[in-house]
């Protein structure tokens, strides 16, 4: 009987392994470390980036982003921001395609994020879906939708 739950054990190591999840901790990294090197191996030539902004008492402000862009405005942030912070929830991982070689998962996670900006200390939650694409063993974020409260 204990084999059975040793093959099993092995066996969700094996699927996770093969999964996106060191590419998910490797974005977590880059942005702890405010590496724009970093950031830029895990993203896709091709990043297309959705941001949704709620805030109090105004219609909701949706703004796409190119790779380009997006890794500019993260530049600014690191660049003029202090006491950056931020924790980032468990993700969940969903395998939504699988053909010819090539692999294709939805991740889901909270970020929760502080930050000073020009003296004014801001609080986003933000709720981001990462769309990770794996092609000939290489994997990279192919899209981003972010929903941010401030």
């Amino acid at each position: 009987m204990r084999w059975w739950i040793l093959v099993l054990c092995s066996l969700s190591v094996s699927v996770y392994a093969d999964g996106p999840g060191s590419l998910i901790v490797q974005y977590e990294n880059a942005l702890r470390q405010q590496s724009s090197a970093k950031l830029e191996a895990v993203l896709s030539e091709k990043l297309s980036v959705e941001v949704t902004l709620l805030m109090a008492d105004e219609d909701p402000v949706t703004v796409s982003l190119s790779r380009d862009e997006f890794l500019q405005q993260q530049r600014a942030l690191w660049l003029f921001s202090t006491e950056h912070a931020f924790e980032f929830s468990r993700p969940v991982v969903k395998q939504v395609s699988q053909e010819s070689g090539r692999q294709r998962w939805e991740v889901t996670l909270e970020q929760q994020e502080r930050y000073a900006l020009f003296r004014s200390t801001l609080k986003r939650d933000n709720q981001i879906t990462l769309v990770v694409e794996q092609h000939d063993d290489v994997q990279r974020i192919f899209a981003m939708n972010v929903v941010t409260r401030e």
